[in-house]
């Protein structure tokens, strides 16, 4: 095949240096990009090169040129702006069947062991060839390609368990039948007994703190774990606590190692450790082993206990593992009744109930809450965003991520919060707080994050608040209301009412 002008000056620039450099990359991007912007048909030509030259393959120097090639298509940076992903993934599909046979070959090799490239140059062909699926295919535009893709990709990770390639995994999602991609891929490698490698990777997707609700890998855990447990056990090549080590109690933060094993393991990872911060960080949790490793222990359980109390997911896999491993239950079964015991605590926020009689304009109402809680101090508990967080069992709420929107679980507080009328009667005057009044506190609570100088609005009232002024029969002054869109109606009420409207400037 001929390979057009700008894959050809791509690879021989390559065959030069020898290897890949800011400099290099960023001259060949732009390039790239000059010659796309003229015309679109480009990457079409790049993406043929990528075929041609791993269909081609003859040893270990057209490797590794072929791996710099694919790395370098393995990004966005140097397409125009208008240039969709949908465009780039119609592109891909026209060459999805040379890619994919080129790529399969390349497996088939690797599987039958039979003479040719080495393991590692296969894992370095196959890494950024899969990978051009991630940063240039389309679930929306061809699913069934993405399907194709992530069976090999479970082929790969089948045949390199030792990678842990976060891009690959995420493919798993476009499988016919992720539960099962996703199962057959963690048993490859918790076989495989490598330190780090794909099994450790997904398993820290499905269960870890950072597993998100509506991650595939998380809402597929419990139908995941109910393919592994019958392939687990010493007939079957896994053994009992190496696969709980590496599917379920790593990502939860447990280790049963004693406290030597521990220090001496930490002080293997500090040694190698060259950054100043990083390592002054691993000195601190190292000195906390050594003084106080029953605290961190128990820290680290507490930390367990909650991650499982939060997930649903999470606690039915546990449930699945007590009643799956009785021999393996005694450990289990204390995550389990600790588990239900947090989620048994009493909590000083719990979520109320809508009261029947209630302000129906949540922006009046959480002017209310404002000034009964937050100001006269009459309405308790004074909510707190991350005491409710930190006792909430539902989901995990991070304050740190969560914050830049309205948490909607502390919205529904706030909404369903009930004020008796004779706290209503207590209500003189309210300040409606846009953020010229240093930002209301229910606003700061509801969205800790919340920043009206860069542009985050409040809510605004609605027309319901003309017939919510019934409920406060003592309100005489309100201050701010023109910040928040207040219908006319509303302010004709209040004129009605006898409330003085005054401006905050």
């Amino acid at each position: 095949m001929t390979l057009t002008q700008p894959a050809r000056n791509a690879l021989e620039a390559i065959s030069v240096a020898g290897q890949m450099n800011k400099k290099l990359k960023d001259r060949i991007h732009r390039e790239w990009q000059a010659c796309i912007a003229c015309d679109p048909a480009v990457l079409s030509g790049l993406f043929a090169a990528a075929v041609a030259r791993l269909s081609t393959v003859e040893n270990e120097k057209q490797a590794l040129e072929t791996a710099l090639f694919l790395n370098l298509l393995n990004s966005d940076s140097f397409l125009p702006a208008r240039f969709s992903k949908e465009q780039r993934s119609l592109m891909l599909s026209t060459h999805h069947h040379g890619l994919s046979e080129a790529i399969f070959q390349l497996l088939v090799m690797q599987e039958s062991e039979t003479k040719g490239l080495s393991s590692q140059y296969l894992q370095e062909l196959l890494e950024p060839a899969l990978t051009l699926y991630f940063y240039h295919g389309s679930s929306s535009h061809s699913p069934e390609v993405l399907a194709s893709v992530a069976v090999l990709c479970v082929k790969f990770f089948t045949l390199f368990p030792e990678c842990h390639n976060n891009l690959l995994l995420s493919l798993l999602a476009h499988h016919t039948q992720p539960p099962q991609a996703y199962a057959d891929v963690l048993l490859a490698g918790v076989r495989h007994h490598s330190d780090f490698g794909v099994a450790h990777a997904l398993a820290f997707d499905m269960f870890s703190k950072y597993a998100e609700r509506d991650d595939p890998e998380h809402k597929h855990a419990l139908a995941t774990m109910k393919l592994c447990v019958p392939y687990v056990g010493a007939e079957e090549g896994i053994e009992h606590q190496h696969f709980f080590s590496v599917v379920f109690w790593s990502p939860l933060g447990i280790s049963f190692l004693t406290q030597a094993q521990r220090v001496e393991e930490k002080q293997k990872r500090l040694a190698l450790i060259k950054c100043k911060k990083i390592k002054a960080e691993y000195k601190a949790e190292l000195d906390e082993l050594t003084q106080h490793f029953d605290v961190v222990v128990a820290r680290e359980w507490l930390h367990a206990v909650k991650r499982v109390a939060v997930s649903k997911p999470t606690f039915n896999v546990l449930l699945l593992l007590v009643k799956s491993f009785p021999s393996e239950t005694d450990v289990l079964k204390k995550l389990r009744d600790d588990v239900v015991a947090y989620r048994d605590r009493p909590k000083q926020f719990a979520l109320p109930k809508r009261p029947k009689s209630d302000i129906k304009d949540f922006a009046l109402k959480l002017a209310v809450i404002e000034q009964l809680m937050y100001r006269q101090n009459v309405l308790s508990p004074k909510f707190d965003i991350h005491a409710f967080a930190a006792e909430y069992d539902k989901r995990q709420i991070d304050i740190t991520s969560d914050g830049y929107e309205i948490i909607p679980e502390a919205q529904k507080y706030f909404r369903n919060l009930t004020i008796s009328p004779e706290q209503l009667a207590q209500v003189t005057e309210l300040y409606f707080d846009c953020g010229l009044g240093g930002g209301a506190s229910v606003y700061q609570q509801m969205w800790p994050f919340w920043d009206p100088g860069c542009g985050d609005e409040v809510i605004a009232v609605t027309t319901k608040a003309a017939a919510d002024l019934q409920q406060l029969p003592n309100l005489k002054k309100v201050v701010g209301l023109e910040h928040f869109s207040p219908p006319v109606s509303v302010c004709r009420a209040l004129v009605k009412h006898g409330v003085e409207q005054v401006e905050d400037n």
